[in-house]
């Protein structure tokens, strides 16, 4: 059950590197292990809550600083059997992905899985991943403490409101897009209409030349 960070800055291998999961490996599954679960479970049966962050440093990073009820899925994807085990011993999360749009959409994609399960689910809202936010704010955490910090009115935010409001960003984009692509069919039609006026009003003028020439030609 090994995993290690690539530090050479390759584009050709991944970030992490972990083990395969597959049948033959009996001996780690990551699909049902939360790292840092070990260290974190007494703290998340005392305050019945649990920081979800994203990398084993982010883990590492968070307890070292005093927040020892913090874990990390062993992987991008959380099972229904990690939500299961958490559900042992708590019953709120506090997702603290990286700030990125990848960290964002992985919350938004598994806020709903944890209140199916019945969890209250909350999201800090920092401007850095765990691991870097400690070590750029150091000097402030020594004298407030990781713990205070992480509890200051506004830092957090309620999973199920995030969602509904990313649903109606999602919604008005898609109305906007909507608009936008009526607009551009109306100015076509418009256009369209412009074209067929003036062909309409070119053969009235021909035909009242036409008209004009046939009197004439009565006349005579």
């Amino acid at each position: 059950g090994l995993a290690g960070r690539d530090i050479t800055g390759t584009t050709k291998m991944g970030k992490w590197i972990n083990p395969p999961v597959n049948s033959e490996n009996i001996l780690y599954n990551k699909s049902r292990v939360w790292f840092g679960l070990h260290k974190a479970k007494m703290e998340m049966r005392r305050k019945s809550e649990v920081f979800i962050v994203e990398g084993y440093n982010d883990v590492i990073a968070f307890q070292s600083y005093g927040v020892e009820n913090t874990v990390a899925p062993c992987g991008t994807a959380i099972t229904e059997e990690q939500i299961n085990e958490l559900k042992k011993y708590c019953e709120k999360v506090v997702f603290c992905m990286d700030p990125d749009k990848a960290g964002i959409a992985a919350v938004i994609k598994h806020i709903p899985n944890f209140i199916k399960q019945g969890f209250r689910v909350e999201v800090l809202t920092l401007d850095l991943d765990p691991d870097d936010f400690v070590r750029k704010y150091h000097d402030v955490i020594a004298l407030s403490g990781l713990p205070n910090m992480l509890n200051v009115p506004g830092v957090r935010v309620d999973g199920f409101q995030l969602l509904i409001n990313e649903h109606i960003r999602k919604d008005y984009h898609q109305l906007e897009l909507d608009l936008k692509s009526e607009s551009e069919r109306l100015s076509q039609l418009e256009s369209r209409f412009k074209t067929d006026k003036q062909n309409l009003f070119s053969q009235v003028t021909e035909i009242e030349g036409d008209l004009l020439q046939a009197k004439s030609l009565l006349k005579e």
